[in-house]
This record gives C-alpha cells, sequence and structure tokens, in this order.
C-alpha cells in the first residue's frame, strides 16, 4: 500500500507542477501569478482548497499528460462562504 500511495503522490506532485518548469519560466517571466497562486489569493487566508480535478487530464494523450485536463476545480472557503469552483 504504501508503494501505491508514494506513486499517487508523486503523481500528484508532477501534476501540480502544472506544466514544467518550461511552462513556469514562461509565466512568471510576464510578472503572471500561477493558477494555483490565484486560486489562494482568493480564499480566505484560514481556508483549505480541496482540489477535485487533478487526474482528469492524465494519460489524455498517450504518454504526454495535460496537467489537471487543463483545468483547476475544488472547493474552498471565499467571504465565509465554501465554493466549488
Amino acid at each position: 500500500m504504501k508503494k501505491v500511495i508514494d506513486d499517487l503522490q508523486s503523481k500528484v506532485a508532477t501534476i501540480m507542477e502544472g506544466g514544467g518548469v518550461k511552462a513556469i519560466q514562461r509565466h512568471t517571466s510576464k510578472g503572471k501569478l500561477l493558477p494555483r497562486e490565484r486560486i489562494q489569493h482568493l480564499l480566505d487566508s484560514d481556508s483549505p482548497f480541496l482540489e477535485i480535478s487533478q487526474f482528469a487530464g492524465y494519460k489524455l494523450y498517450g504518454d504526454e499528460d495535460v496537467p489537471a485536463g487543463g483545468i483547476i476545480s475544488g472547493i474552498g472557503r471565499v467571504n465565509g462562504y465554501e465554493q466549488i469552483n
């Protein structure tokens, strides 16, 4: 079970990178926040965010993954209310 959990956590970590180093550099070089950073700015400061679509694009095009299917959806608290985005 530990091996399966480690494999899952490794895949989630890769997905959370959001397209790899090159994509991150291209985005941040323009002074933009990364998508998950923007979500953190929207959420209440003490709110957790439960992302529910991390594997949406997993193996979508064979070996080439589309991180989270190109979307980020989840549940978090905004202005005191639970929001599903």
